[in-house]
This record gives structure tokens, sequence and C-alpha cells, in this order.
């Protein structure tokens, strides 16, 4: 389970953000997951909640965005969705998309600190 070391590399950047911010309490960070990282959000969620659990983070949310793999049309430049296994083409002219602009991402976007 992979996601219990996400959640470490988490804490460790909101630990470090605090102390940059000199703030004492964390209320929320907010994440962007793509769907190529295979990270489960329910796991990932309690793997988080259990390692600040007796902590000053304790109390702490995770806020998870889900982000889909897409591309953009070489021909029109649309954006849109690609399926499972790469190979969609452009809805709306049917071109072949320029590789993927999300999908892989794996962010700490925001925090709420006090």
């Amino acid at each position: 389970m992979h996601e219990v070391s996400i959640a470490q590399n988490i804490i460790e950047i909101v630990q470090g953000e605090l102390a940059v911010h000199k703030a004492t309490r964390l209320k929320t960070v907010h994440l962007k997951v793509g769907e190529l990282t295979a990270v489960d959000a329910d796991s990932l969620t309690f793997c988080f909640e259990a390692l600040v659990k007796g902590t000053g983070l304790e109390g702490a949310l995770l806020s998870i965005e889900k982000v889909e793999i897409t591309s953009k049309c070489s021909v029109c430049g649309k954006i849109f969705p690609l399926e499972k296994y790469f190979h969609t083409p452009c809805p709306d002219c049917g071109g072949k998309g320029e590789g993927m602009l999300t999908g892989q991402e794996l962010d700490v976007v925001r925090m709420e600190i006090e």
C-alpha cells in the first residue's frame, strides 16, 4: 500500500510549511490526484488520519480532487478525456491526441492553516 508513504510525505510537506509560516494548526490539506497515480483516496485519507493521530496535526482534513486523464487534439486543439487505453480519438474531429495533459498529478496545492 503506497498510500502510507504518500501520507508520510504529505505530513513532511505540511510540517515544513507550518514551520515556515510559524503556524500552529493545520485545518485542511488540498490535493490533486491524477487517475494514473493509482492512489485510492479512501486509503490515503485513512493512512493520513492514522499517522496524525496523537500529534499536533490530528483533526486535519484531506481534500482530494481527482484529476482525469486528458489529451489535446493535434488537429483542432480540443482538450478531451482519454479512455483507459489512450486510443481515444478527438470527439469533435476524430484527430489524434498529443499525449497526456493531465492524469499524473499528485500535488499538495493548498493548505488551510492557523
